[in-house]
Order: structure tokens, then sequence, then C-alpha cells
């Protein structure tokens, strides 16, 4: 990946790509928030002779920020997200061949729990 010193592009990323884990599910959550800016000619030309990515120095701050194609990016969100549903699922099927299981009953009460949902109404 090329480094450049390209101050004015630190703040095509305003925001931030996430990847984490819900607080009420197993599955990973990938979002992101970014903000729309004008690159000049020079720094155009330098993200296209350089599609793996061109790293910026963000002016007046130590942060590195990085320019890469928006499909790059989505196709890196989903791999990220295929890799953590896959590890995911070995896990599960590990705990189920170690015993490790609970009813259906067990896995409502806990989501109900974890997410702060309303306790099931007795039937």
């Amino acid at each position: 990946m090329k480094t450049a010193r390209i101050s004015a592009v630190a703040r095509l990323v305003t925001g931030s790509l996430v990847l984490g884990r819900s607080a009420c599910q197993n599955v990973p959550i990938l979002w992101y928030n970014l903000s729309m800016m004008k690159l000049t000619r020079e720094q155009t030309e330098e993200a296209v002779r350089n599609p793996e990515g061109v790293e910026c120095e963000g002016d007046g701050t130590e942060k590195v920020f990085i320019i890469v194609d928006a499909d790059v990016l989505r196709r890196m969100k989903e791999v990220l997200y295929r890799k953590d549903v896959h590890e995911s699922i070995a896990v599960g099927i590990a705990d189920m061949e170690a015993g490790r299981m609970m009813t259906a009953e067990e896995a409502d009460d806990r989501v109900r729990s974890e997410c702060s949902f309303p306790p099931r109404k007795a039937s």
C-alpha cells in the first residue's frame, strides 16, 4: 500500500467502520457512516494508481486514514462478515458436540434478558 501525505483527504473519512457483535445476538454487525467529500484531481489520480489503497496522514493529527475504492470496502465487509459467521457456526457446533446446549425456553429467556425485552407471557 502506498503512503502519501494528503492532508485534506484526512477529512474524507469522518465516520467509522465498525465490526462488532450485537448485544442481543451472536451475529456480527457491520455498519459504516461515511461522509462524502470531493477529492482533488491529484488525490483522485493517486487513488486510481493505487487501487489497494492510499494511506494519508491527517492534518494536525498523527492519525492515518486510507482512501480505498468503495467497492473494495464493501467486499472487505462481506468477507469479514462471512468469516465471523462461519466461526460462530463452528463454535456452536463444537458446543453442541460437547453437550453445551440449552432448551428453546432457556435461549428465549437469555435473549429477552440480554436485549431488555419483556418476559414471556405465561401460557
